[in-house]
């Protein structure tokens, strides 16, 4: 759940908060694991600090740099500095699966 959803009903940017969902689901796909598991202390730390995030899990998976940096960019600390959704389409990690897989309209 992205951080900003556990401070109560204020002023929610939903897509932001869906794109935190997209960075957890990548991240569990190529890790079989939460990003920050059930520790509620790891993920407020992350929020406090950015270098907090598990990025040592995704190099252990040997998951690219491109990938690393689309988790990162889809689960920023703050809604405002996350992708957009037309961001994460356009994504470098995403772009060979557009030319092999996507049929042009």
């Amino acid at each position: 759940m992205a951080p900003e959803l556990f401070s109560g009903p204020a002023s929610i940017d939903e897509y932001a908060a869906d794109m935190w969902s997209v960075g957890e689901i990548a991240f569990q796909l190529l890790t079989n694991r939460p990003s920050f598991g059930k520790n509620f202390f790891l993920l407020t730390a992350y929020i406090g600090d950015a270098q907090k995030f598990p990025v040592n899990v995704l190099v252990d998976r040997g998951v690219s740099g491109n990938g690393q940096e689309f988790i990162l960019s889809a689960m920023f600390a703050t809604p405002d500095g996350r992708l957009k959704v037309s961001q994460g389409l356009e994504h470098s990690w995403f772009a060979h699966f557009k030319k092999e897989h996507i049929p042009k309209s």
